[in-house]
């Protein structure tokens, strides 16, 4: 009923339908649903929210991470978390003070804290700024693909290739071309956060001369038109239908 409030969905998911028949039923006005943007548009619809909501189902803490947040702290944007507070992203939230963590199933809350956002708009600006600080020390790209190499190479050193299990000597692991493995769910083009993020690594690590290969699922939300784009030669990704 809160006229000056504008809930904006963008996407396709599995609940993309409900939620516009929900706000048909209810004859609910302030509720905008759009498509799928291309992804050079993300900075975009990122930056026109003055907040954020991220869900996530109690249960799936340590199973999934919703990676849209990483997004949003990259817009410099406070996020709403509702979901439990022993996920990552409420132990992230809680740290970096970026942020504010609902239980599931408190719509009071939640409506509570949309306003006390809206009404203190230099809160909810200290917020965004503090989750922008905290992604470019510590949540960067470049800083995880370093956690990466160093793990990669760190794991090659202690099981040895088969050349130094023979006595042969090598050059030091770091200077080494290592074969790497991807095996994932979602894999570029499928059109989710989590498939972008983990093709964005890939190509990072066959640029820094590694042959990397993947196994993955078919697109789910998207289609192989641009397989070309990926970075990595068709050849090198092995794909399986899952239902």
């Amino acid at each position: 009923e809160d006229d000056s409030i504008r809930w904006l969905f963008v996407g396709g998911g599995v609940f993309h339908p409900a939620i516009e028949r929900f706000a048909l039923e209810h004859g609910i006005k302030n509720v905008i649903v759009k498509p799928y943007q291309p992804r050079e548009s993300l900075g975009a619809c990122l930056s026109v929210g003055d907040v954020h909501l991220v869900l996530m189902s109690t249960g799936f803490e340590g199973i999934i991470l919703p990676s849209k947040f990483y997004g949003v702290m990259a817009a410099s944007r406070p996020t709403i978390f509702v979901g439990p507070m022993v996920s990552e992203v409420a132990r992230v939230i809680a740290t970096e003070r970026c942020g504010l963590v609902i239980l599931d199933g408190q719509p009071v809350r939640l409506v509570c804290a949309i306003r006390r956002l809206r009404e203190r708009p230099e809160f909810a600006l200290a917020l965004g700024q503090r989750g922008r600080r905290a992604l470019e020390r510590s949540y960067s790209i470049s800083t995880a693909c370093e956690s990466w190499r160093r793990s990669i190479h760190s794991l090659a050193s202690t099981i040895g290739s088969p050349a130094v299990q023979a006595g042969v000597r090598v050059g030091p692991v770091s200077s080494r071309r290592l074969k790497i493995l991807v095996i994932c769910q979602y894999f570029p083009p499928d059109i989710t956060a989590a498939a972008y993020r983990i093709g964005d690594t890939a190509r990072l690590l066959r640029q820094a001369g590694h042959d990397v290969r993947v196994i993955t699922s078919t697109p789910h939300k998207g289609g192989l038109d641009d397989v070309d784009k990926i970075g990595l030669p068709p050849e090198h990704i092995i794909r399986i239908p899952v239902s």
